[in-house]
């Protein structure tokens, strides 16, 4: 049985997949590059979703209040969708988690692919980056992103917690 390398190819494939082999392989490569950007494409534009509806779910707290006085049917409303809010950012937390292992598995096969290409970028590019991570000068972006829906957690924690004091008062 043939031994396979780490990209799961066996030395016997390329010479009984005949002389196309090569080229083939660099539009496999290619198309999987681009598959990895339209998951990043993907998962920005979620963000923008999630930052769009959770800032006017905000706008709306203040709007709501400063039209409709808080009367305790608006506290209560005001209360439940600040709650709404907070399941919407832990859903968000989690697309962002899932991103995260989609891109970490798709960029170790591009690692992988790369080790048969004569010139590796990406991995080049994450040696790098994990240079920089471990002086402290590189955030990943799954680090940094993932604080935003606690931001918003903690903005409408802080309305709920309003309500309950003004409904207590």
């Amino acid at each position: 049985m043939d031994s396979a390398d780490k990209s799961g190819h066996t030395g016997d494939l390329q010479a009984s997949y005949g002389p196309g082999y090569r080229a083939d392989f660099l539009t496999l490569y290619q198309n999987y590059v681009a598959s990895a950007e339209r998951i990043s494409d993907r998962r920005q534009l979620a963000n923008t979703f999630f930052v769009t509806i959770n800032t006017t779910l905000l706008g709306l707290h203040g709007l709501v209040g400063d039209l409709l006085g808080m009367d305790d049917a608006a506290i209560y409303s005001a209360s439940i969708s600040a709650l709404a809010g907070c399941l919407m950012c832990v859903a968000w937390m989690n697309l962002i988690r899932s991103y995260k292992r989609l891109n970490t598995a798709k960029f170790a096969v591009i690692l992988d692919m790369e080790a048969q290409l004569p010139c590796a970028p990406f991995t080049r590019e994450w040696q790098q980056l994990q240079k920089l991570s471990e002086d402290r000068r590189h955030t990943s972006l799954s680090d940094a992103e993932k604080w935003v829906p606690q931001v918003f957690i903690l903005l409408y924690l802080v309305i709920v917690a309003l309500n309950g004091w003004q409904y207590a008062s």
